[in-house]
């Protein structure tokens, strides 16, 4: 069953709310938007988290004349002010839900005149590649939002030496057996808001994680969890594969979806950079997520002497990679959804 998400944020928002995907660029970048408990103190009803924003330019590696990679559609949301933008925007549509419901109208700490307090709480990064770190584009926000990244990226950003507040990121420790072990949590996240990478067979292959703990009407505390893989992993059937060893830490996650392309992308005829279709469905079902969301799935321009020589996708489709399970299933087994770029999709 494929889904397309909606740029109608009054039709796409629903009450009570729940996490909210906007993509930034119809790729991998994205405004993650997590409700707050209603005690946080804070009068935002989301806490929006921009991830890895490529939104300003092409990137390049080295030089131009190297490695030059420029997106094929120019992004819906093209400026860290775009973001704040869109950021404001859901919260107007969320204070509107929660007057129209009765959840009355919510307040604020008081802040210094200097403190930061735009609409957007946080920058993720994972990865250090320039499509996913880009400096073009980092340097249009505020520079005093927390960025919170994995520690290549970390390395690479505070020799910039223009965000004012850092915060890296764990891998999580698989021999532990909660993924709350080793403080895999991450300053300035809010307590509630857990995200940490899963090691792959290869430093491409990661799997990011984000877990949104929150606590049912009935008293009951459960923890949804997104996985994030931008070039897919092949470490899936193994029992201590990463993600077989998370999925089996407690507290006990609920899978709610899963981020992946369905491309495949080679660098040299030997080397597959990005498992797409196959590992994408086979994380889906390993995993037992709610959703399937597209992502990092655009066709890009490679140019420069190595990215045209030496670098090629290979477009698949669900259906194909269907069509080669052990037991096919028909599509409408897998809910997937395209976003599209500039949209929004709410994980209901």
């Amino acid at each position: 069953m494929k889904t397309e998400g909606t740029r109608d944020l009054e039709a796409g928002l629903k009450w009570p709310l729940r996490p909210t995907l906007t993509s930034l660029n119809g790729d991998q970048s994205w405004l993650f938007s997590f409700p707050r408990p209603t005690n946080d103190g804070h009068n935002q009803y989301f806490y929006h988290i921009a991830f890895e924003p490529w939104l300003n330019g092409p990137t390049s590696d080295f030089s131009g004349w190297l490695a030059h990679l420029s997106l094929s559609q120019e992004p819906a949301i093209a400026s860290g002010d775009a973001v704040q933008k869109t950021a404001a925007e859901i919260e107007r549509v969320a204070a509107e839900l929660a007057r129209t419901n009765g959840s009355g109208v919510r307040t604020a700490h008081n802040k210094g005149i200097d403190e930061y307090n735009g609409p957007v709480d946080a920058i993720v990064i994972l990865f250090d590649g320039p499509d996913h770190c880009h400096r073009a584009t980092l340097e249009t926000f505020d520079k005093r939002i927390p960025l919170v990244a994995s520690k290549e990226v970390a390395a690479t950003v505070k020799a910039w030496d223009y965000f004012d507040n850092i915060s890296t990121i764990h891998e999580l420790d698989l021999s532990a057996q909660t993924w709350q072990a080793d403080k895999p949590h991450s300053s300035p996240l809010p307590p509630w808001l857990t995200t940490f990478k899963l090691s792959g067979e290869g430093f491409l292959n990661f799997v990011g994680v984000f877990i949104w703990s929150h606590t049912l009407d009935a008293g009951e505390q459960i923890h949804e969890a997104i996985l994030e893989s931008p070039h897919g992993t092949e470490t899936l059937d193994s029992e201590d594969s990463p993600i077989q060893s998370f999925l089996r830490m407690t507290p006990a996650i609920t899978p709610l979806a899963i981020l992946h392309g369905l491309k495949e992308s080679f660098t040299t005829r030997w080397w597959r950079t990005t498992h797409g279709a196959e590992a994408g469905l086979k994380l889906y079902r390993k995993s037992g997520s709610k959703y399937w969301i597209l992502s990092h799935d655009l066709e890009l321009e490679y140019r420069g002497l190595i990215l045209r020589t030496m670098v090629y996708d290979i477009r698949r489709t669900l259906d194909w990679a269907l069509s080669r399970e052990k037991g096919a299933t028909e599509a409408q087994d897998v809910n997937f959804v395209d976003v599209g770029n500039g949209n929004s999709f709410a994980l209901v």
